[in-house]
């Protein structure tokens, strides 16, 4: 079983050093600002990267900490939403 680590607290709390210790001391990927789950099914989730200058990731169970890159921007995801590329 994965185990997933939810940092959360006010504002200029140290939420990002704290992510960024546990990305390089452990492994674990930093992913930033979800800003689309779902729980039909499986559960899964599209968040912007804050570095890799606002890339889109999808990540799905059980392997959330794998996320793949979907779109290089939030405008290069909507797009490919739009099309269809991409299904909600």
């Amino acid at each position: 079983m994965k185990n997933n680590i939810i940092i959360a607290g006010v504002p200029r709390a140290g939420k990002s050093t704290v992510s960024h210790i546990l990305s390089q001391e452990y492994g674990y990927q930093h992913v930033s600002i979800p800003f689309y789950m779902s729980v039909d099914g499986e559960y899964s989730f599209y968040a912007i990267d804050t570095e890799d200058n606002g890339a889109i990731l999808s990540g799905y169970e059980p392997e959330f900490e794998e996320a793949d890159k979907v779109a290089d921007s939030f405008e290069d995801f909507m797009s490919k939403v739009l099309s269809g590329d991409i299904v909600l």
